[in-house]
């Protein structure tokens, strides 16, 4: 799996199982990833967080290349996320059963 060389200009997630979603970008490739989970926030529609395997939470802002931030701290995988009303906190929960608010 290559990363995309460029900035990235739009992603979509799979809204049936919220565990793929796909990103293009300038660099004229298509790209399918796999997490566990995958969120847009909903009121810049902006930004997007996933969280998976690496027990970690990505937060990405569309036209940006690389993640904005990524947040670690669950000792198992990410299994869902949802932000807040002001896009200002997420909350993750693991597969461990350990829920964390994170900023």
């Amino acid at each position: 799996f290559l990363a995309h060389t460029g900035n990235v200009h739009c992603a979509r997630i799979a809204t049936k199982s919220g565990q793929l979603f796909a990103t293009g970008g300038e660099d004229k490739r298509i790209n399918v990833w796999q997490v566990h989970c995958a969120r847009i926030a909903t009121k810049s529609g902006q930004l997007f967080a996933t969280g998976g395997e690496d027990k970690r939470i990505n937060v990405w802002q569309v036209g940006k290349a690389s993640a904005l931030m990524s947040l670690s701290g669950h000792t198992s995988p990410v299994g869902c996320l949802v932000f807040d009303k002001d896009e200002e906190m997420s909350v993750a929960g693991s597969t461990g059963g350990a829920l964390r608010p994170d900023r």
